[in-house]
């Protein structure tokens, strides 16, 4: 009943059930369910990368770099002062208290060890003489007189083994490309022979020792050694300082053993039997052995049997003592650079020519020599004075100079000259004929020492050479009579300028499109001025240096000058120069209070600067880390000097960041955007769970030049510019490659930011590119290796290209912050890429900007010109950059899932 009920108010789930199981009956394939599938959807998941604003403002550093208050444009601002500079009073007055000189020749003395207690040793010859054995008992013991011969050549195979012979010298020094030891003199030693006599036949040793070319260092001959001479033959020879012997030490000892068989004092008759090859002691004996044979007699020498029947010679020599060497000496004096000795009173004044005044004892003109001779051989010396002159009186009263003061000397072996020379009613000039002016009194001087063999004596086992020394030179107080010719000038001392920071790193390929300087100058001294400046600019790791020239007449406050009617003295004349790309400007005052200038001159510049000197852009180009002023100016008319007049002034330099891009160029900023790393579960249930990934960039552009942005992603915070143009190699063939293909160096500065740890540089590197078709195109991975190790790696997460604002005013470059241009992109992204940022590793990434190179506009016909792009506080470029993630919410979790077991 109530199963009626329910299927009445039920009839769609009874249909339901009808139908399945009228389905299940009748499908006989049918398999149930084995497990529930849980039902899954795709949820999006949002990673951000980056999300900056690079604001030009920050390079603003209140203390080099500034900004307009009116226009937001950023300048480096740099300005120093030049200090006073006037005449002095003691014009003539040289005081020279530190003009002592301790200068060195450039030589050094030797000191040569020597050895003593040096042994030489022949090896013992010790000769056995086998033919004697066959004449011992129970045959016959008289050995043969016509045997000789047969010892004799068994002899001469024994003596080829040791005879003729060599010995290495033992002698050696240190080599010495300047003294070359050729031989030493013996003075205390021995020769020894001795030779043993144990054959049976009398015999004559004889030994010649040889060293190098010269006659036998040593022989002895034992004319005759009877056969089984019991006592050992002995030849000991001394060596003394009486009686010395001399040895060449680059020669080796060479030997000749001679022995010979004497023919004579036969002791012993024998006989020997004609059928049979024994011989016997008597004649009854061989007649009893030889049957039908004859035996005859034989003289010959008696056969002990019971000697071994050897001759043995020993040789040895030692030397104990060397007395002297023969050397040869070739010591070369080196080229002196000229002393200098500054003229310190002179500062200020440039000197053509002037005349030493006598002798007092304040001011003595006087050079004090003090010179020791400790080589062996006698020292010639030329002190020459190469601007210090004579004089003769023309036959016009004129004053000419002659030759310049040449002073010769010779001083012994083993002493010290100690001279004096005067300079008083001398010259002191550039040349005898010169205008140029001279600052320094210039002593040149040469040394001769004459090379050649010498016999040395041999002190506390060493030889010692001695060389020339120059132990002082002492110049006295100098005073000058009168200056015959003067060109005043009063230089101003260089000006070292703090370096030049601030601007961002990465910067390169840019000019500046102007560079604005002021220089004003106040003059007290009352004679006209003439200007010869230079800027200097320089950088700290190079020796290569810019210059720019400024010259230009500085007022001076006397008479009418200028449009002014100046006092004889107390009035001070005030100069302004200025200085741009295009023209030079300087404006006179007749009084440093002025406002209005008295004259104007100007003076338009050429496109290398003023003449043939580079520009103040070519300066500012060259990135100078170093900005110094120097120069001088020049009194070179007639006027009023008076006691304590100066000149002084103050400088000036404004760069507005307005350039000129001809290339495209790089910008990295500073500090890298660090990305927290990744929990290893979560970033392994993403892993599993991905679907896709999609990348979302936007880029705002507030500043005046397009270009393309890459992301670049990285395990390290190192970020080269020169990514893009590595290779795959060595460090020292990517070095090569750059050279051969782009013509410059690797910048290796940024290893200086390399980890701690890291204490070589890399050595190789591993480039992928985007389009691996294409080895040159773009790096989408570089590995950086050092001894196959990898340090880190630097991946591009995309490139987009962004476009320039349309909103620049083209005559100054400046961008209108209200109307910025956007760029927005997405794009899906490859495994690589994820695996770079899904991971429990710490990440860091930055922009790399690409700049596109300054726009062109047409000027007039065909002439076009590049518009220069200038950069204020109000500039930025953002970036936002996220991923979006797709992700199966089926497979998150589903190793925890019980569904699935």
């Amino acid at each position: 009943m109530n199963l009626i009920l329910n299927c009445a108010n039920k009839k769609r789930v009874v249909s339901t059930l009808f139908l399945y199981l009228l389905l299940f009956s009748l499908g006989c394939d049918f398999k149930p369910p084995e497990k529930w599938e849980t039902p899954s959807w795709y949820l999006p998941l949002t990673v951000p990368l980056i999300n900056k604003v690079y604001s030009f403002e920050g390079m603003v550093d209140s203390s080099m770099i500034f900004s307009d208050s009116l226009s937001n444009v950023i300048q480096v601002v740099f300005g120093d002062s030049l200090p006073a500079n006037g005449i002095p009073d003691e014009t003539f007055n040289i005081d020279m208290s530190t003009g002592g000189l301790e200068p060195s020749i450039g030589m050094s003395g030797k000191a040569i060890p020597v050895p003593g207690a040096i042994p030489v040793v022949i090896p013992t010859i010790a000769i056995p003489m086998p033919l004697f054995e066959s004449y011992k008992p129970p045959f016959g013991s008289c050995f043969p007189q016509s045997k000789i011969e047969d010892i004799q050549n068994t002899l001469a195979i024994a003596l080829n083994e040791v005879s003729p012979g060599t010995l290495p010298m033992p002698l050696s020094f240190e080599s010495d490309t300047s003294v070359n030891i050729k031989q030493v003199i013996i003075i205390d030693g021995h020769w020894l022979l001795k030779t043993t006599n144990q054959w049976a036949v009398p015999v004559l040793v004889s030994l010649v020792l040889n060293n190098g070319e010269a006659s036998p260092l040593y022989s002895h001959e034992f004319s005759k050694i009877d056969p089984y001479d019991e006592e050992t033959k002995i030849d000991s020879l001394a060596i003394t300082s009486d009686s010395t012997d001399t040895l060449n030490v680059n020669s080796e000892f060479s030997y000749i053993v001679d022995i010979s068989i004497l023919n004579e004092d036969t002791n012993c008759l024998g006989f020997e039997c004609s059928t049979s090859p024994v011989m016997y002691d008597t004649e009854a004996s061989c007649q009893i052995a030889c049957g039908l044979g004859i035996c005859t007699s034989y003289n010959g020498w008696t056969v002990d049997p019971v000697k071994d029947e050897l001759l043995s010679i020993e040789f040895s020599a030692f030397f104990n003592k060397i007395g002297s060497v023969v050397a040869d000496v070739n010591i070369e004096t080196p080229s002196a650079d000229p002393l200098l000795i500054e003229i310190p009173a002179m500062e200020g004044i440039e000197i053509t020519r002037a005349k030493f005044a006598d002798y007092t004892e304040e001011y003595p003109n006087q050079f004090q020599f003090n010179i020791s001779n400790g080589f062996i051989a006698d020292l010639n010396m030329i002190m020459s004075y190469k601007n210090i002159f004579d004089s003769v009186i023309d036959s016009e009263g004129e004053i000419d100079l002659t030759d310049s003061l040449i002073i010769p000397m010779k001083i012994k072996p083993s002493t010290t000259l100690d001279t004096i020379i005067s300079i008083s009613e001398k010259f002191l000039a550039y040349g005898s004929n010169s205008e140029e002016p001279v600052k320094f009194i210039e002593i040149g001087y040469e040394v001769g020492i004459e090379s050649g063999e010498y016999t040395i004596d041999v002190v506390n086992d060493s030889i010692k050479i001695g060389v020339p020394s120059i132990n002082s030179i002492g110049v006295t107080n100098l005073r000058l009579e009168y200056i015959a010719a003067v060109t005043d000038s009063l230089p101003f001392p260089p000006i070292e300028s703090p370096p030049i920071e601030g601007i961002p790193d990465g910067f390169s390929g840019f000019e500046f499109y102007d560079i604005i300087m002021e220089i004003e100058f106040f003059n007290e001294i009352g004679v006209p001025v003439g200007l010869n400046m230079e800027l200097l600019g320089s950088k700290a790791d190079s020796a290569e240096t810019i210059t720019v020239a400024i010259d230009t007449q500085i007022g001076a406050p006397y008479r009418d000058n200028y449009n002014c009617n100046f006092n004889t003295t107390g009035d001070t004349a005030r100069t302004l120069i200025k200085l741009n790309k295009d023209y030079q400007l300087t404006e006179y005052y007749c009084n440093s209070t002025d406002s209005e200038p008295s004259q104007i001159i100007l003076d338009t510049l050429n496109s290398s600067g003023n003449g043939s000197n580079s520009s103040i852009v070519d300066l500012m180009n060259f990135a100078p880390e170093n900005i110094g002023i120097g120069g001088g100016v020049l009194i070179d008319g007639p006027g009023i000097l008076s006691p304590g007049s100066q000149i002084w002034g103050t400088f000036t330099l404004i760069a507005p960041l307005a350039f000129i891009f001809r290339q495209p160029i790089n910008i990295i900023p500073a500090e890298p955007t660090s990305m927290a790393p990744m929990d290893p579960s979560t970033s392994q249930q993403i892993d599993s769970a991905l679907v896709e990934a999609a990348l979302n960039v936007t880029i705002t552009n507030k500043s005046p030049l397009g270009g393309n942005l890459s992301l670049l992603i990285s395990d390290s915070t190192i970020y080269p510019l020169f990514l893009d143009s590595l290779i795959t190699g060595t460090w020292t063939e990517n070095e090569q490659y750059q050279i051969d293909n782009f013509g410059y160096n690797i910048d290796t500065s940024i290893w200086d930011t390399l980890r701690q740890d890291l204490t070589e540089v890399i050595d190789s590197i591993s480039y992928k590119a985007i389009d691996p078709t294409d080895e040159k195109s773009k790096a989408l991975e570089v590995e950086f290796f050092r001894n196959d190790s990898l340090q880190f790696f630097i991946g591009r997460m995309f490139e987009l290209g962004f476009p320039a604002t349309d909103s620049i005013e083209y005559h100054l470059g400046y961008v209108n912050p209200e109307f910025p241009e956007i760029y927005t992109s997405g794009l899906i992204i490859d495994t690589t890429r994820m695996a770079w940022v899904i991971t429990e590793e710490p990440r860091y990434n930055i922009a790399m900007i690409t700049f596109d190179k300054s726009p062109i506009q047409s000027i007039s016909g065909s002439d076009t010109a590049y518009i220069p792009l200038t950069f204020q506080t109000t500039n930025t470029i953002g970036v936002q950059a996220y991923l979006t993630l797709t992700l199966d919410t089926g497979g998150l979790g589903r190793e925890a899932n019980s569904n699935d077991k």
